[in-house]
C-alpha cells in the first residue's frame, strides 16, 4: 500500500504566505520615527525660510457614569445627588462637544545659517490647560544648532524628552483621545497655590536647553537627550534657585526606513528620567523655603511592524504627586501631595490596514485598545488608589491630513482600604464615550 503524501504543511505555507502578502498589500506606512530630531530640525524636509503648519481637534464626548448616592459619612454626605468631576466635561456637562486642540505655528531655518539653525513656533488657542490663564498661549518656542556632529543643542520652550507616549507628534502619533492617566498623574505638572491652580498647565514642555541627536547605520538605530529647565513650566520666568535634570535614551532595530522617514518600522527600547526640586513656602509664615525632590523615571518597548502596532510603557514617580479635586466635585481644592509615590503600566495595540486595495480610495483603518494600571498613592495603604482603564478605538483615516477617531473607555477605581462612602463614591466611575476629527495642514 502506498502511503499518501501530506499536502498540508505546503497547503499552511501557501495559505501563510497569502495572508502576510494580503497584510503587506494593505499596510499602511508605520508610524515611528526618530521624533527628538524631526520635532527640532528640519530632518527630511526641504530646507526653507518658512514653513506654516497646524492642526484643530474637535472633539464630543459622552459621560455614562451616575450621580453619586448612599454617601453618610459627614464629609461626603453633603455631595449626594451631586455628579462627580470624573463623570462630566470640565464645565460639568455629561455630554458635549469642545474643541481639544488648536494649534498654529511655524518652523524653518534661520536665512544665511548655512542650513545650521532651525527655528519652531507654535501656539495655542483652544480652552484647555495651556490656555487656562490666558486664551491664546504659546507652546513650543526654540532654536536648534546643528554645528557640532552629533550633539545638536536646542534652547528655548519645548516638550520634555520623557514618556514614549508624549515625545512623538501630537497629530501623528497619538493613537487615543484622552492621554493614559500615567502620563497625566505623573507628569501633566501644574502650579497650585492655597488648592488653586494658578496659571496654565505646563503641557509637559518647560523652558531650557537640550543636547541631543540620533544615529542610523543600516538597521541600528539609536538616540538620546540631555535636558536642563527650569522647572517652572511654560510662559513663566525662572521662579526659584533649582534646576530640572532629565535624560532619555532609545535602542531600535529598523527593518525599513530611516532617521528622516516619520513612517519607518522599528522596534524600539527606551528609558528616560527626570529629577528636580519644587521649593514650596515654609512650614510658617516667613519660614525659609521648603525643597521638595521631584523624580519621575520610565521604559517603553514599541514595535510598528506592517499593519500591526505595539507599545508597553512603565513609569513610576515620588514628590509632587497631583491628585485633583478633592473631593471629586466642582468648587472641591486641587491637591498635591509632596511625599505622594505613584506607578503606571500602559499597553497598546493595534491593527492599521489601508483600503485602497479594495476600492476604498485613501482610506485607511485603525482598530486599537489600551489597558491601564495606575496606582496612585502607593506610599500610604488608606490612600492608595488603582486605576484600571480599558479604552477601544476606532480610526478613519480619510486622506492623508484628515483623521477621526472613536473611543470607549470602560474605568474602574478601587480603594482597598477605604472606608465605605469613598468606595461607594468612586464606584459610580461610568465609562466615557469619545470622537475626534483632527484637521492639519
Amino acid at each position: 500500500m502506498t502511503r499518501g503524501i501530506d499536502v498540508r504543511p505546503p497547503l499552511r505555507a501557501a495559505a501563510a504566505l497569502t495572508l502576510a502578502g494580503a497584510a503587506a498589500l494593505l499596510a499602511p506606512p508605520a508610524a515611528a520615527a526618530d521624533w527628538l530630531s524631526l520635532n527640532s530640525t528640519e530632518l527630511g524636509r526641504e530646507p526653507g525660510p518658512v514653513t506654516p503648519f497646524g492642526f484643530v481637534q474637535p472633539a464630543a464626548f459622552l459621560h455614562s457614569g451616575d450621580a453619586v448616592s448612599g454617601l453618610r459619612g459627614e464629609a461626603l454626605s453633603p455631595y449626594n445627588g451631586e455628579v462627580p468631576a470624573f463623570n462630566a466635561a470640565p464645565g460639568g456637562s455629561t455630554w458635549g462637544v469642545q474643541l481639544q486642540r488648536a494649534r498654529f505655528g511655524l518652523r524653518g531655518q534661520i536665512p544665511q545659517s548655512h542650513d545650521k539653525i532651525n527655528y519652531f513656533l507654535m501656539i495655542e488657542l483652544a480652552p484647555n490647560g495651556i490656555t487656562r490663564a490666558s486664551p491664546v498661549a504659546p507652546t513650543d518656542v526654540s532654536l536648534t544648532f546643528t554645528h557640532l556632529p552629533g550633539a545638536k543643542l536646542r534652547v528655548g520652550q519645548f516638550k520634555l524628552p520623557t514618556m514614549e507616549e508624549i515625545v512623538p507628534s501630537a497629530v501623528v502619533e497619538l493613537e487615543f483621545i484622552q492621554f493614559s492617566q500615567t502620563l497625566v498623574k505623573l507628569l501633566g505638572e501644574n502650579k497650585v497655590t492655597d488648592g488653586a491652580l494658578v496659571g496654565g498647565a505646563f503641557g509637559f514642555r518647560d523652558v531650557g536647553l537640550m543636547l541631543f541627536d540620533g544615529f542610523q547605520k543600516d538597521h541600528l538605530a539609536a538616540s538620546y537627550a540631555l535636558m536642563v529647565s527650569n522647572g517652572s513650566g511654560i510662559n513663566r520666568v525662572d521662579a526659584d534657585r533649582t534646576k530640572d535634570l532629565t535624560g532619555r535614551v532609545e535602542l531600535a532595530w529598523v527593518t525599513e526606513g530611516g532617521r528622516e522617514d516619520p513612517d519607518r518600522e522599528e522596534i524600539k527600547v527606551g528609558a528616560w528620567h527626570l529629577q528636580g526640586q519644587r521649593e514650596l513656602p515654609g512650614a510658617e509664615a516667613g519660614d525659609d523655603p521648603r525643597a521638595v525632590e521631584r523624580v519621575r523615571q520610565g521604559a517603553f518597548l514599541r514595535v510598528e511592524q506592517g499593519v500591526a502596532w505595539g507599545m508597553v510603557e512603565a513609569a513610576r514617580g515620588r514628590g509632587m504627586l497631583e491628585i485633583g479635586q478633592t473631593p471629586p466635585f466642582p468648587g472641591s481644592p486641587y491637591v498635591v501631595v509632596e511625599d505622594g509615590e505613584g506607578r503606571g503600566l500602559v499597553g497598546q495595540a493595534g491593527l492599521r490596514v489601508d483600503l485602497d486595495p479594495l476600492g476604498a480610495d485613501d482610506l485607511t483603518v485603525g482598530l486599537k485598545a489600551r489597558y491601564e494600571d495606575y496606582r496612585q498613592q502607593t506610599e500610604d495603604p488608606e490612600k492608595l488608589r488603582v486605576f484600571r482603564t480599558t479604552t477601544l478605538g476606532l480610526e478613519l483615516d480619510p486622506g492623508r491630513f484628515v483623521r477621526v477617531e472613536l473611543n470607549t473607555e470602560l474605568r474602574r477605581v478601587e480603594a482597598p482600604q477605604a472606608d465605605a462612602d469613598t468606595r461607594r463614591l468612586l464606584g459610580s466611575l461610568g465609562p466615557r464615550h469619545g470622537a475626534q476629527v483632527t484637521a492639519r495642514f
